[in-house]
């Protein structure tokens, strides 16, 4: 007898083991089987939209329609349309070009659908995929901008962000969004899109699962807050809530020709050269070099699939419509 309840005892806790073993590998993101990691870095295409940070543990970077992937080390450039695996027991931040912060907790995959940041014509737009895991965004608050949109899109939501500090959990069937102080954010239900967004503001949390209604908005405490804050890498001081100055890196970056000791503009050498010491130079036909473009249709034919998958996706951003302005007061 005492045998047989020995037996069941074990069959029981291997049972337990088997289902919290299934439980665990369900939320454990794994790489495309037919990812190839290469050792040596290669740039995405294009210009480079961030720059990562700080790495830690098993980070991977796919650029667009490519097999190959790169570990992520800290500097390493991001691009659009590039895929970032953030793995088991990892973590990674990033700040794209208009100064805004991303932080990854493990098991999580994001792409960086679009991130243009045109501060000539004073635009901004950034379209987030976040297909599983756990990010907090520090979004920078641009002001007198003629178009600043920074969307993320989960399995069942989109946020719009309007500059913002918050935290998005997704997973297939659910997102969770949790906002902390001076964030206004505006969630669409991707299977009730016609239904009035949902408004958050400070400490407030919101819940969008599948096939179901937006959860009512709840408040959240400074300390839960804090608690959430945990698991990420994300200093506080690098979140950026002030107005964006334009002039700012411009002013820093004009000091060609100064004197650094006294400020005095340095101007150039003149050299004067009288008219006998002048030599007419020779006539000759420009020298013409030999470039021949060659376009193959392998490259059409990938730039046609790239617009096509491009327009898709703002297509998909958009929703029928654009969001609507924010209201002063939040709607529950």
């Amino acid at each position: 007898m005492k045998k047989l309840i020995n037996s069941m005892k074990c069959f029981l806790f291997l049972l337990f083991c088997l289902a919290a073993y299934t439980y665990a590998s369900a939320d454990e993101l794994i790489l495309p089987e037919n990812m190839i990691i290469e050792k040596n870095y290669k740039p995405g295409f294009g210009m480079s939209v961030g720059v990562v940070i700080i790495a830690q543990g098993n980070v991977v970077v796919m650029h667009q329609k490519a097999s190959e992937g790169y570990s992520v080390k800290n500097n390493t450039s991001l691009y659009k349309n590039d895929t970032i695996f953030c793995l088991s027991n990892s973590r990674v931040s990033f700040r794209f070009n208009d100064g805004s912060i991303l932080s990854l907790g493990s098991n999580t995959q994001m792409m960086i659908t679009e991130s243009i940041y045109d501060e000539a014509n004073r635009k901004r737009a950034s379209f987030i995929r976040m297909k599983t895991g756990k990010a907090r965004f520090g979004v920078t608050k641009l002001s007198n901008y003629q178009q600043s949109d920074f969307k993320v899109k989960t399995p069942t939501a989109i946020i719009g962000v309007r500059g913002s500090d918050f935290i998005i959990r997704a997973k297939k069937l659910f997102t969770e969004v949790v906002t902390f102080q001076d964030t206004v954010l505006e969630v669409v239900n991707l299977f009730v899109p016609d239904v009035m967004p949902v408004f958050l503001s400070d400490f407030e949390k919101v819940v969008v699962e599948a096939e179901m209604l937006t959860s009512v908005v709840t408040p959240i405490s400074e300390e839960e807050a804090e608690e959430f804050k945990q698991e990420f890498i994300f200093d506080d001081q690098t979140i950026i809530t002030a107005v964006h100055d334009n002039h700012e890196v411009s002013s820093e970056t004009k000091v060609e020709n100064m004197d650094q000791s006294d400020g005095i503009v340095t101007p150039p050498e003149v050299i004067q050269i009288s008219e006998d010491e002048i030599v007419t130079p020779i006539d000759e036909e420009p020298i013409q070099d030999d470039i021949v473009l060659v376009t193959s249709d392998d490259t059409i034919e990938s730039t046609v699939d790239l617009n096509t998958e491009i327009s898709e996706d703002i297509h998909e951003s958009n929703m029928k419509n654009e969001m609507p302005d924010l209201p002063d007061h939040p709607i529950r």
